[in-house]
């Protein structure tokens, strides 16, 4: 049993952690539950790239490379990422150098050998890149890996403080009727209880892999590298020496990446990545995955002479030592894609819970604050309803900015505007913005929430209406269900806050008695 003087400290020290980053860690984790689905998402919201997976692939990776380098330029002084159809299924492309838009590619039916149309909407990267860099691809993962911190500061303390967790699993009550704080309190302890094992994880893997790169590359440079942390930075992400003068002719790529199948049993080859190319020194780094286990993606390659084909190097992840295996596991265990589709809905169930969590918390600590003593409630309440009201506003908008950035780009598709990349960073944060200025003019929490679950309900419905777009399969299909029931929860939640919004605006009316008067 702790002291209840350690219970107090613990307990401030939850709070502050969860009020100072309980915002962000909700569009973190909200995001991140919903790119457990990114391959899906993306897949549905991009018709032009849809394949029918039936259909053999004619087209192998010379024959492919053949067909996209009078498009996009292969240049010895540059690196070339050919994307395989493990990593797009029944798709090849090349990243085409373009400044006004960073991420554009070259996509080739694998089938037909026929170019597809440009992409519509960049889904997987909105998704991917809100929950690991907040839009900011220099400091955002960092800034990702100390909210991380405080999430697992707030799990451990919020253990430390229920004291019997595992006990409490089953004892646990519901106090139906007891106000919005009860209720609040209740599915507190509940989600935190049940998802514990689940948020510790994650919490843990997500500062992980929020700043493993800055906190290896000192280590390895000082212990390999002589104290060159460039140096051992270049060896992480596998660069290699500038080309050589000497022009040589290459070898084929797909008897490589047969090879590679067999140097590496169980690889599923979804990038090749050629160095230095149609030089002596050129290097062919056939990189892949290992499906339905702890690896990371994209953690296991090969490396060879594009002269001569012989091997260079060879990483198998299942291979490595105990601490790289632990390591190469982190990405995996957090996005969970190990697993097939029931895992990822699992992780979308588990993952929606810190972000309830963090919810939930802030409106049971400003509930909190209006307790005080009767002689400081008039004005300790009036600061504490602003804030509720703040807060509601902050995190209303920030779920509807989320939903808008995923439905946007396919209605700017349909209108003949489609969204690159670029615009996506501002489509999330400038609808943030606005609509917490916009939500910050309704009278009360609960109005704000009526608003935006019935934004969020118009949302989901626009986008269970541009599903329909052919061709259609089973992903596109079981998107456009849960859109629909996700408009369905999101109407039952507006008439919730509609009628406690109109509880709340009711002014009792007061029943006064006049003196009588005696003649």
């Amino acid at each position: 049993m702790l002291h209840r003087d350690r219970i107090v400290a613990l307990y401030d020290l939850h709070s502050w952690a969860g009020l100072i980053f309980g915002l962000l860690i909700f569009i973190i984790c909200a995001s991140g539950a919903l790119a457990v689905f990114s391959t899906e998402l993306d897949h549905w919201a991009n018709p032009s790239l849809r394949t029918d997976p039936s259909l053999p692939q004619t087209l192998d990776a010379d024959a492919a490379l053949a067909r996209l380098s009078p498009l996009v330029p292969i240049r010895p002084d540059r690196a070339t990422t050919l994307a395989l159809p493990g990593a797009h299924p029944g798709l090849y492309s090349l990243a085409t150098p373009n400044s006004a838009e960073r991420l554009n590619r070259t996509y080739l039916d694998a089938h037909s050998g026929k170019l597809t149309a440009p992409r519509e909407s960049h889904m997987y990267w909105y998704l991917r890149h809100l929950h690991v860099r907040l839009m900011n691809h220099w400091y955002g993962r960092v800034f990702i890996g100390l909210i991380g911190m405080a999430m697992l500061i707030s799990v451990v303390t919020g253990i430390l403080i229920h004291q019997h967790p595992v006990r409490g699993l089953f004892r646990m009550r519901w106090r139906p009727g007891k106000g919005m704080r009860a209720f609040m309190a209740d599915l507190h302890k509940w989600l935190g209880v049940w998802g514990m094992l689940f948020h510790l994880m994650i919490a843990f893997t997500g500062t992980w892999l929020g700043i493993d790169y800055h906190l290896l590359a000192p280590p390895v440079g000082l212990a390999k590298y002589d104290g060159d942390a460039d140096r051992a930075r270049n060896a992480l992400n596998r660069n290699t020496p500038p080309p050589s003068a000497e022009t040589m002719p290459m070898l084929a790529l797909q008897p490589l990446v047969q090879r590679a199948q067999a140097d590496i049993p169980g690889l599923l080859p979804t990038y090749i990545r050629l160095d230095n190319w149609g030089r002596s020194n050129a290097v062919v780094t056939i990189a892949g995955n290992l499906p339905y286990s702890l690896v990371t993606e994209r953690g296991s390659h090969v490396r060879y002479s594009g002269s001569d084909g012989s091997l260079i190097a060879k990483q198998d992840a299942r291979e490595q030592g105990f601490w790289p295996q632990v390591i190469s596991a982190m990405g995996p265990l957090h996005y969970g894609y190990f697993g097939g589709t029931w895992i990822k809905l699992l992780y979308l169930g588990l993952g929606l819970m810190p972000a309830v969590l963090a919810l939930s918390g802030c409106v049971i600590w400003y509930e909190r604050r209006q307790r005080v003593k009767r002689a400081e409630a008039a004005q300790t309440a009036v600061a504490a309803s602003r804030a509720a009201h703040i807060v509601a506003a902050l995190f209303a908008s920030g779920w509807v900015a989320l939903l808008l950035g995923l439905v946007a780009p396919s209605l700017s598709a349909l209108a003949g505007w489609p969204i690159g990349t670029n615009p996506m960073t501002p489509l999330f944060w400038w609808p943030w913005i606005a609509l917490a200025l916009g939500f910050l003019c309704l009278r009360n929490a609960a109005l704000i929430g009526a608003v935006a679950t019935a934004l969020s309900a118009l949302l989901c419905l626009l986008a269970f209406g541009v599903t329909w777009r052919p061709p259609l399969d089973g992903i596109v299909i079981g998107v456009g269900i849960a859109a629909l029931l996700c408009a369905l929860l999101h109407g039952w939640l507006c008439r919730l806050f509609w009628q406690a919004s109109a509880q709340t605006h009711q002014i009792p009316r007061k029943t006064s008695t006049a003196p009588s008067t005696t003649a």
